[in-house]
């Protein structure tokens, strides 16, 4: 089966009252969720990383050259594994060129708050967070991280300082549907 059904996926209240369908979205989520569940246009959404039944882009962001690892241990066979970790390298260069249209977009809107929902800062992701800091004036805004992983607040902090960001930070809650 080549589908996730969002059949029986509700909507959070806390989520819905925290959007409105003039906000622009960036997600790593493969699914219609948020067109499907939440009635947001496909032109304010971003799927970085595709979406289901269309090309998707996925796999780990680990550039160390593994050859020298493989020849040790695995002789004969290090061309094969070394092609093979290579092509389960996430393509983020691709994906960040597939959608410049939507970064470019940032600069022109009016952006003051982001809220990251379920995202882990990991450094194969910094090229979009870069990219957002870059089309984004970030001295006024303020990023809000969801209050259910605290204790990475301040890695994420960092990884945003790093790239760029030069704004305030926030929580904010969202309580799960049960």
């Amino acid at each position: 089966m080549n589908t996730i059904s969002l059949d029986s996926v509700e909507t959070n209240g806390d989520f819905r009252k925290l959007v409105n369908d003039q906000d622009l979205f960036f997600t790593f989520n493969y699914t219609d969720t948020l067109e499907e569940v939440y009635g947001i246009q496909e032109d304010n959404i971003c799927h970085i990383h595709g979406k289901q039944n269309e090309e998707i882009f996925f796999g780990h962001g680990n550039f160390e050259d593994y050859t020298g690892s493989c020849i040790e241990k695995h002789i004969g066979t290090q061309d094969s594994l070394s092609k093979i970790y290579d092509q389960l390298r996430k393509r983020t260069d691709e994906a960040l060129d597939n959608n410049l249209d939507f970064f470019y977009s940032l600069e022109e809107a009016d952006i003051n708050k982001i809220y990251s929902y379920g995202f882990s800062f990991s450094e194969v992701d910094m090229v979009y967070l870069q990219e957002i800091c870059n089309q984004v004036n970030t001295k006024n805004m303020i990023w809000y991280f969801n209050n259910f992983d605290v204790s990475k607040h301040n890695k994420y902090k960092d990884v945003l300082r790093k790239c760029g960001y030069t704004g305030a930070f926030n929580t904010f809650h969202i309580k799960l549907n049960k």
